[in-house]
C-alpha cells in the first residue's frame, strides 16, 4: 500500500534514516578556535555551542591539524554532524547551523596553518589571547598537575631554551615527529603571540581571523560573544550561560622576581602585537 504520509514527512524520515547510517560522513567544520593554550578556549567553546544554531563536535579538541593529521580527512569529518543533518536543517527547517572545534595547540603548531588552509580554506578562525605571564604560569601548573613537569617555575623558565633546542627544526623536517618537549615546555614561546598570528595570516586572509582578548571575554562575556557571533555570521542571541572550564585551582602565586623578568621579556613582543592588532590591550600592569 502506498504511504499516506505527506511528502515533507517522508523526506524527513528518509533523512533521519540516512543520518543514522552516515558514520564518517560528517560535514567539514565552519569555524575553528585555534588557541591559545590556557586562554579560556574551553569556556568560550562551551558557551558558543549553546547557541541554537551551533552544533557541537564529538570532542572539543580534535587535534587533527597538529598531532593527528595522519588519521586522514574521513577520520576528522567523523567528529562532526552528518551531511543529512545539515540538509535537514537547511532544506526543511530553514535554520542553517554551523559546527566547529577548538584545539589550542593549533595556534603554536608550525604545520597547522598550512594544513588547515588545504582542507578548510573558507573556515572562520578564532584566537583567544591571555596576558602571557599569567598564561605561562597556568600552563606550567597544568603540566605539574599532569606529572609532566618536575622543576620549579623559575627553573623551568630558565631551562626552556635548552629544553626546546632543535625541537622546532625536527618538527619542520619530519611532520610525523610528535615534538613532546616543544608542546609541553613552551611556557615563554607560546606567549609570543604576534609571531604565531603572522604565521596564520601567511595562509589565511586577515578578515578570516578574529582575535579576542581573554581578559575582556572574562569581564564582559556577553559583549565578546556578540562580537564572535557577528564574525561567524550567526544570529544575535543573549541566552548564554557563562561558566568557567578547566580552572586550575592552584594556590601558589608567581614570585615577584620571575614575574618582573617575564614582564620585561614579553614587553617588546606585546608591543609588536599591539601594532599588528591596531589596538592596545590592558596587559602592561597584569601578570
Amino acid at each position: 500500500m502506498p504511504s499516506t504520509d505527506p511528502p515533507v514527512r517522508r523526506l524527513a524520515n528518509r533523512l533521519a534514516f540516512l543520518s543514522k547510517c552516515a558514520t564518517g560522513l560528517g560535514v567539514w567544520p565552519d569555524f575553528v578556535i585555534i588557541g591559545g593554550t590556557k586562554c579560556a578556549t574551553s569556556a568560550f567553546y562551551e558557551n558558543l555551542v549553546q547557541h541554537p544554531h551551533v552544533h557541537k563536535a564529538k570532542r572539543k579538541e580534535v587535534h587533527y591539524f597538529d598531532t593527528k593529521f595522519h588519521q586522514g580527512a574521513w577520520w576528522y569529518r567523523a567528529n562532526f554532524p552528518s551531511r543529512p543533518a545539515r540538509w535537514w536543517a537547511h532544506g526543511l527547517r530553514g535554520q542553517p547551523w554551523q559546527t566547529g572545534e577548538a584545539t589550542p595547540y593549533y595556534l603554536f603548531h608550525p604545520h597547522a596553518p598550512r594544513r588547515l588552509r588545504e582542507k578548510l580554506p573558507n573556515a572562520k578562525l578564532v584566537a583567544l589571547l591571555r596576558e602571557p605571564v599569567a598564561r605561562a604560569y597556568s600552563h606550567y601548573q597544568h603540566m605539574v598537575r599532569d606529572g609532566r613537569e618536575t622543576l620549579s617555575f623559575e627553573d623551568a623558565i630558565a631551562q626552556e631554551a635548552e629544553r626546546l633546542e632543535g625541537e622546532r627544526e625536527k618538527l619542520l623536517a619530519d611532520e610525523s615527529y610528535r615534538a613532546p618537549r616543544f608542546r609541553i615546555f613552551s611556557y615563554k614561546a607560546r606567549g609570543i603571540y604576534v609571531d604565531q598570528l603572522e604565521a596564520w595570516t601567511k595562509h589565511f586572509p586577515r578578515e578570516q581571523l578574529l582575535v579576542l582578548q581573554t581578559e575582556a571575554y572574562q569581564r564582559e562575556p556577553q559583549k565578546v560573544m556578540a562580537r564572535a557571533l557577528e564574525f561567524l555570521g550567526l544570529e544575535k542571541w543573549d541566552g548564554f550561560v557563562h561558566e568557567q572550564h578547566n580552572v586550575g585551582g592552584y594556590k601558589e602565586t608567581i614570585g615577584e622576581k620571575i614575574r618582573d623578568e617575564l614582564r620585561t621579556y614579553f614587553k617588546p613582543h606585546n608591543e609588536r602585537l599591539w601594532k599588528w592588532l591596531g589596538e592596545e590591550w590592558d596587559w602592561n600592569a597584569k601578570g
